[in-house]
């Protein structure tokens, strides 16, 4: 059954009528995406400002710079990155501890004034790297006066360079350790373990009259650690601390290394010990500094 054919001018109403209601729809949502866009960059709603807590190297200045740097630009090329509501706090964090390898941790909040503050923790240098250099068993490139020196944490985190300090104002690490990249500042040059074990040792050692300096880090594990005298420990940074600690303190405690550190078992007298090496279990090995052959004691 055919329908019928509306007259013409009922179809001029209609399109009319469909025209408007298009106008219509298209203000409204025009008035809705300018109401929005507004609302979203209205300077009131808006980051007003960065402020910066916690820094004592770092200026802040630069850490404001790398703030303003993460909230620039907008998302979806709509919605400013300093609306208040959708800040990236996240990124901001995330951003800093990459950009500051000398920031530890880091916090941001907004108060009811649409201030930003970044609160942040400094790491503290718990000792230097200088680079590498000889030891005994694992030679490498010997570093120069005029390298740079790094400033590392506790968790063995380099995170900054660092003038080279005379006396013992630092405790230095030398070595490729973990380093895996030519830019060591945002590595770890030892695991937080190893670092802690080594001055465990230092202080454990420093009870017997010399002071640990320095130690030097060589492959598989190997650490050279070095005396104020000059005289080196050998040891292995994956060694059982207490076990070790036991035979160190045979060994400084028995009445030949008190009375002339071994003397009479095969150095010149007066020529001192060039190392100890505690590396295998209750034997020590020790060299005598101008002879070539090592000798060896059992731990008592």
């Amino acid at each position: 059954m055919l329908r019928p054919v509306p007259p013409p001018q009922k179809i001029k109403e209609k399109k009319k009528k469909t025209i408007l209601v298009s106008i219509l729809v298209c203000a409204v949502l025009s008035f809705f995406i300018y109401g929005i866009l507004w609302v979203f960059g209205h300077p009131s709603l808006q980051v007003r400002s960065i402020k910066v807590e916690g820094n004592k190297i770092l200026a802040s200045s630069e850490v404001e710079q790398g703030v303003r740097a993460t909230l620039a630009g907008k998302y979806f090329y709509i919605v400013p990155k300093t609306f208040i509501l959708f800040y990236p706090e996240k990124k901001i964090v995330s951003s800093l501890l990459s950009d500051f390898p000398r920031i530890a941790v880091a916090a941001v909040s907004l108060d009811d004034k649409k201030n930003l503050t970044v609160a942040v923790r400094e790491r503290d240098a718990a000792g230097i790297w200088c680079g590498e250099k000889e030891t005994v068993f694992e030679p490498s490139a010997s570093s120069t006066d005029d390298a740079p020196c790094y400033y590392l944490d506790a968790s063995g985190f380099i995170f900054d360079t660092s003038p080279r300090f005379s006396g013992d104002a630092y405790f230095v690490f030398y070595g490729k350790g973990l380093l895996e990249k030519k830019e060591p500042i945002g590595q770890n040059l030892v695991s937080g373990e190893t670092f802690e074990k080594i001055m465990e040792l230092r202080q454990f050692i420093g009870k017997y009259g010399n002071t640990i300096v320095s130690a030097s880090l060589g492959k598989d594990a190997y650490v050279e650690l070095v005396r104020d005298d000059g005289m080196k420990i050998l040891i292995f940074a994956d060694q059982d601390i207490p076990t070790l600690e036991s035979n160190m303190q045979a060994v400084f405690r028995s009445p030949s290394w008190q009375h002339d550190h071994f003397k009479g078992t095969g150095g010149e007298a007066g020529s001192p010990i060039e190392y100890l090496d505690f590396r295998f279990g209750n034997k020590v090995f020790y060299r005598y500094e101008g002879e070539i052959a090592s000798s060896t004691a059992a731990v008592p």
